[in-house]
């Protein structure tokens, strides 16, 4: 039995370094999870695994999860379903009579909370990382940068850009070396971020959730 698991770790780990590898030749997320199967969650995480450790920071150390990893749920909606499944039956919540069970507890679950609105004018904080260097303008060679952030949500018709909770990674555009030079000091650090210029992102190069293409820092390192 303990080979087994350990198998299906390997293999686990083996689809989520592969995800990671789709992830950054711009792959979207709904393609990702078509090639391997893996939730959006778990690509973000092993994503944003990479981006902090490198390859070795994608595998799943051991079976299990640490207290609270992997909750769909926070505390306080874990403590109303709670409430919802001790205190009545189903049809009270407006399901279909009887007894519980795991699928209509699901049901009666709360639905995840959509990320903060961010519009034009608002800070974005988080860590900030140098991706891989891309082609520019006159063959010339340029720095992406990708912020991560708690969930976020856009200005209408933006919204959620197609994820459950919101865009968490953000691909901060720079429009001159100044700017570039400027978030090459925050790299690996946290930034907040004034946004005037935000869009979901929708071409297949890029590997960020959303696009920042206007900006300014309004902190100081």
């Amino acid at each position: 039995m303990p080979e087994v698991a350990a198998q299906s770790l390997q293999q686990l780990n083996e689809r989520r370094r592969y995800a990671v590898q789709l992830r950054l030749s711009g792959k979207t997320l709904r393609q990702i999870h078509a090639e391997t199967g893996l939730s959006a969650p778990t690509v973000i995480g092993a994503y944003k695994a990479f981006l902090k450790h490198g390859w070795a920071g994608i595998a799943t150390p051991s079976r299990g999860r640490r207290s609270g990893a992997g909750r769909a749920l926070d505390a306080a909606a874990e403590a109303a379903l709670h409430r919802t499944l001790l205190t009545g039956l189903p049809e009270a919540s407006g399901l279909p009579y009887g007894l519980w069970t795991a699928a209509l507890a699901q049901q009666a679950a709360p639905a995840p909370k959509a990320g903060k609105l961010i519009s034009a004018g608002d800070v974005l904080s988080g860590e900030l990382n140098a991706m891989r260097l891309r082609g520019g303008k006159a063959g010339k060679r340029a720095a992406t940068y990708q912020l991560t952030s708690e969930p976020r949500r856009l200005p209408p018709p933006n919204g959620l850009c197609g994820l459950e909770t919101g865009p968490e990674t953000f691909q901060i555009v720079t429009s001159n070396d100044a700017q570039a030079a400027q978030l090459k000091g925050f790299i690996g650090k946290a930034v907040s971020l004034k946004v005037d210029e935000i869009a979901c992102a929708q071409d297949a190069g890029q590997m960020s959730e959303a696009v920042v293409t206007k900006w300014s820092v309004v902190t100081k390192q």
